[in-house]
């Protein structure tokens, strides 16, 4: 009987607790729900504009992700510049914001050797030679870039 008194007031006491750290946490408007399934292009620029408005946005909650296009890559400094942007641009948000760019590799490539990124092949090129550890040398290459880069979604 005792041990059964003791687990009553423990379960009471526990859901107490709860209650009093729920009431405490900040609680997310509707619109900053909403935004955080949101991701948006980080605009026609490589710089970072402070006015810009999607910054605007991110600071207020009411866009929860980045997408990055080739526009955003400076023709110098491509690598530096593009993370700059990128920690500014989470510095903006009081959650961490999904990062994306659309990188396959090949055809579909964003981070070119133009702009001082390695060299990438075709997932038909990778498919055509039929050997894992070349598809994993690629791979972990554009993994390790744009981690990198902080690009947390491809």
């Amino acid at each position: 009987m005792k041990k059964l008194f003791l687990g009553i007031i423990a379960g009471l006491y526990c859901t107490s607790m709860v209650a009093q750290a729920d009431s405490l946490l900040p609680r997310d408007t509707l619109d900053q729900m909403i935004g955080q399934m949101i991701m948006v292009g980080l605009g026609d620029f490589n710089t970072m504009d402070q006015q810009a408005p999607i910054y605007k946005d991110i600071r207020t909650g009411k866009v929860g992700g980045v997408i990055l296009f080739e526009k955003n890559l400076a023709n110098k400094n491509t690598e530096e510049t593009l993370k700059k942007i990128l920690d500014y641009t989470q510095a903006q948000s009081n959650m961490k914001l999904f990062v994306s760019i659309d990188e396959e590799g090949g055809r579909v490539n964003r981070l070119k050797t133009k702009y001082g990124f390695p060299k990438t092949v075709t997932a038909q090129y990778l498919g055509g030679l039929d050997n894992v550890d070349t598809t994993l040398y690629y791979a972990k290459q554009t993994a390790g870039i744009l981690y990198k880069l902080g690009v947390n979604m491809n």
